[in-house]
Parts: C-alpha cells; structure tokens; sequence
C-alpha cells in the first residue's frame, strides 16, 4: 500500500513539474484586447428597453402556474415600442 503512494505522490510531483516548467517555457500570451467600443443610442431607446423589462414575463416548468397574460402584454409592447423591428422581421409564436 505504502508503495502505491509513493508512486501516486510521484506521479503528481512529475506531472505538477512538467505543467510548471510549459508554463514557465510558454508564458502568457502577449496578444492585444481591443478597448471598449463606443455605440451612440437613439434618444428613448434605453426606456424602451427598459418599459419591456418591466413586464413580469416568469416562465414555470409546471404548466398549471403558467400565465400568458403578461407575455401577451409583452408582445403587444414589442409592437408598439419598436414598430420598424416588428415590420421588418417575421414573427414567429411558439407553443402558443
């Protein structure tokens, strides 16, 4: 059993060797990330986005608790707040 050990312990302190000397060998990598890019937002499109946040879209695995009425709701407020997106996209309702 003792013997078993000691060749497990060997075999880590090997394997930890061999990770710690590619890492030295390799360092890290040197490669630029670009900085943040600057998007201009229309006026009123975050309070848009905001308004269909505020809609209480909360889906449940158990089809009893389930209520359409705000995802209903929610629909009509995608119509309403974004006429161009929804005149140019297809709608598409799934599972009712």
């Amino acid at each position: 059993m003792k013997l078993v050990l000691k060749l497990l312990l060997l075999a880590v302190v090997g394997l930890g060797g061999v990770v710690l000397a590619r890492a030295m060998i390799l360092g890290p990598e040197d490669e630029e990330v670009p900085g943040p890019v600057r998007v201009e937002v229309r006026s009123g499109a975050v309070e848009r986005f905001a308004g269909s946040l505020r809609i209480p879209t909360i889906s449940h695995w158990d089809p009893a608790l389930f209520d359409p009425v705000p995802f209903e709701a929610f629909h009509a407020y995608l119509r309403e707040a974004f006429p161009l997106v929804h005149a140019a996209l297809q709608v598409e309702t799934i599972g009712g």
